[in-house]
């Protein structure tokens, strides 16, 4: 097992390294790539790298970085339960939930016409099997779509609920509500 971590070296230097769980010495894997967030797939391949500008992957053992996108609201990535997919909300001047193979390729808008909350807090989740991506919509309301965009953006929730927190489980989604006319 390893341990993948960033440093500053310098004022705008960062290194990418890896380190046995068990111990021993670090060993670089990249230079210039910051990283807010760090993620290893679930097939263990690959490494996903996320920070403010942008989503980038690396394979876990380096090699050359592929910029997936420069243009993410926040360093939020859900990855595929299969490896092959990446899931994140695009710049906050024009938000869209988005997919997009971890190996690079083309955005998929998967909210459609739904501005998706870029401020996310809970707001990007999959279900356990990777079939349905529930956010959070700039208005507060849940919606959740099928991962592959076969069809569009369901709401889930009644219009008058503020929702606090939400989880996909295989059929049902759950979450928690305050009525928007209650104080919390």
């Amino acid at each position: 097992s390893t341990l993948f971590f960033t440093v500053n070296r310098l004022p705008s230097l960062f290194v990418l390294l890896h380190a046995p769980i068990t111990g021993g010495p670090a060993a670089a894997i990249s230079r210039g790539v910051s990283a807010h967030s760090l993620q290893v797939s679930p097939d263990g391949a690959q490494l996903v790298i996320s920070n403010s500008n942008a989503v980038i992957t690396l394979p876990v053992l380096g090699g050359v970085p592929v910029v997936i996108t420069e243009s993410v609201s926040n360093p939020l990535v859900r990855i595929s339960p299969d490896s092959r997919t990446l899931f994140f909300i695009t710049h906050p001047s024009s938000p869209q939930l988005v997919s997009a193979p971890i190996e690079g390729g083309p955005l998929r808008n998967l909210s459609g016409t739904i501005e998706p909350r870029a401020n996310l807090g809970p707001g990007l989740l999959l279900d356990p099997q990777g079939s349905w991506v529930g956010f959070l919509a700039a208005d507060e309301r849940l919606f959740a779509v099928p991962a592959d965009g076969s069809r569009a953006p369901q709401l889930v929730n009644e219009s008058s609920d503020l929702v606090l927190d939400f989880v996909l489980g295989r059929r049902h989604v759950f979450y928690s509500a305050a009525n928007r006319g209650d104080s919390l």
